[in-house]
């Protein structure tokens, strides 16, 4: 017999492999099938995940199943709980409120169906004069923040670094005028570096170069001068490795590090150095890039006995750069950047962007935020490695959460491609014509043609990781949660990308979604 929960009830909910979760009962997504078996829609506090669940494992939330989890030590079920305990105390006062004030309900009742007799012409007039007051109150905050921005605008700047590395020193006046004015080759004055950090004055650095073919590296037509720093590099999984590979090919010093010593015989067959502890690496080189899989590989990398904050207290006397181009959350990164700070170093935020293709090619994207003289030196790195880098701010975790923005938009286009080949399968039309018509649509883009060609020719090669996408987009849930914006499309996605992962296939590619769309 199926049981009966009212959207928004609080409830406890089991899925496979999971213990019991706190969740509400909400509405199904429009156009969802409705399951042949008893079912309800949950959303699960914590993870921001949406699923059907049966009747039978859904129990009403109750102070019983509080005292049942609480030896539970995940901190993502202890988020859960506590905004269970909160919605619980919220349900409480009102069901509390409901019982003591029937009679006064029944008044209000009565008040509404009065209400609702009024006169329509009263109510226009009513909400005309709310209208021109919001729209008063609208233009007079529109001009006052015009004020500010015309103000500010004069402080921003982009510096843009051509194909022989020429740079132009651009500033945004107003909406209609670029005034730019040459700059020496390879020099960027002190006066240019921000000076205070403030999360209203955005301050962005632009290192852009052009590039047609993507399919082949290309360092040779980008005539870098590798920088005289000492350049240390640890992490040489799938994408760190192609990125040292540019960096070294580039000129660069480089010294090598990687918790599987022996993926490290490669590179130093090309001239690279080797360190046989992260905190040896920091000490040899100036600046130190790290590039690894997850948030608590990145901070056993920098707090281990042998890691990075070691190797800066062993060059007191010197100051040295770390420089993150994982994929982490915004507090992680204000984590790192205070210990590396607080250490004597300098810590700059750097998450890059693309695929492997991308990343062999040198034409990532990076998006950094932190210390602006580092990101100065960084430079020929940077360019090494891709096609545009930006600073965003001196604000640590700005550059994460862009990072994670833009993953997450990728990935919810990613889901939409697929489902529209399935279809046009379905429809007995031919998908390569939708690629193409996509292709010399206003829609045109790279990554999505790459994407359907793979769907296409069932070569489900990884060159965009479905995990560390779904690890990227559970990340943006969660920073939307925080910001208490809701992001439905971004948790439908999500639950795709986890359906896919089941599928037995070796490091998956976001491409095997389509799959799931079949």
């Amino acid at each position: 017999m199926a049981k009966e929960f009212e959207i928004g009830e609080l409830i406890w909910a089991k899925m496979k492999k999971y213990p019991f979760w706190p969740g509400e009962i909400t509405e199904p997504p429009p156009g969802s099938k409705l399951p042949k078996k008893p079912q309800h829609y949950v959303f699960f506090f914590g993870s921001d995940n949406c699923a059907w669940i049966p009747d039978e494992n859904i129990v009403p939330h109750s102070e019983k199943m509080l005292l049942s989890c609480s030896k539970c030590k995940s901190i993502q079920f202890q988020k859960a709980v506590d905004k269970i305990r909160k919605e619980g105390l919220i349900f409480k006062k009102k069901g509390k409120k409901k019982e003591n004030d029937e009679e006064e309900i029944s008044v209000l009742e009565e008040i509404n169906v009065k209400l609702s007799k009024v006169s329509q012409s009263v109510t226009m007039y009513v909400k005309s004069i709310g209208t021109k007051e919001s729209k008063i109150k609208y233009e007079t905050a529109k001009k006052q923040y015009f004020k500010k921005f015309q103000k500010k605008s004069e402080n921003r700047y982009i510096t843009r670094i051509h194909k022989k590395t020429r740079k132009h020193f651009v500033t945004f006046k107003n909406k209609n005028t670029i005034s730019t004015e040459d700059q020496p080759k390879n020099t960027i004055s002190t006066e240019d570096q921000p000076k205070e950090s403030h999360p209203t004055q955005f301050h962005c650095v632009a290192i852009n170069r052009l590039l047609e073919d993507f399919s082949h590296p290309s360092l040779d037509s980008k005539n870098i001068e590798a920088t005289n720093k000492k350049i240390g590099f640890i992490g040489l999984g799938m994408m760190g490795r192609r990125i040292v590979r540019n960096i070294i090919d580039s000129g660069h010093s480089v010294t090598v590090w990687n918790q599987t010593l022996s993926k490290c015989e490669e590179f130093v067959k090309s001239g690279a150095a080797q360190a046989f502890t992260p905190a040896d690496l920091v000490a040899e080189c100036d600046i130190t890039f790290s590039c690894v899989s997850g948030t608590e590989a990145v901070k056993s990398l920098v707090f281990r006995d042998d890691g990075i904050i070691r190797g800066l207290h062993k060059s007191q006397s010197l100051i040295k750069g770390y420089v993150d181009l994982s994929t982490v959350d915004p507090g992680t990164s204000e984590e790192l950047a205070s210990a590396i700070i607080n250490s004597g170093g300098k810590f700059l935020e750097a998450p890059v962007s693309g695929s492997m293709l991308e990343a062999n090619s040198g034409s990532l994207l990076v998006l950094a935020a932190g210390d602006f003289e580092l990101f100065n030196y960084c430079e020929s790195c940077f360019f090494a490695m891709s096609t545009n880098a930006y600073y965003l701010s001196t604000v640590v975790g700005s550059g994460s959460k862009m990072n994670l923005l833009l993953s997450m938009f990728l990935g919810s286009t990613y889901t939409a491609l697929a489902e529209a080949l399935a279809l046009i399968e379905r429809c007995g039309l031919s998908p390569a014509n939708f690629l193409e018509f996509l292709d010399n649509s206003p829609l045109s883009c790279r990554t999505f043609i790459n994407n359907g060609q793979t769907i296409l020719s069932r070569d489900f090669s990884n060159n965009t990781s479905l995990n560390y996408l779904q690890k990227n987009l559970n990340m943006a849930l969660v920073l939307g949660d925080v910001c208490e914006q809701p992001m439905l499309l971004s948790a439908a996605t999500n639950e795709r990308y986890k359906q896919a992962r089941r599928l037995p296939f070796l490091n998956p590619d976001v491409s095997q979604v389509y799959w799931e769309t079949e």
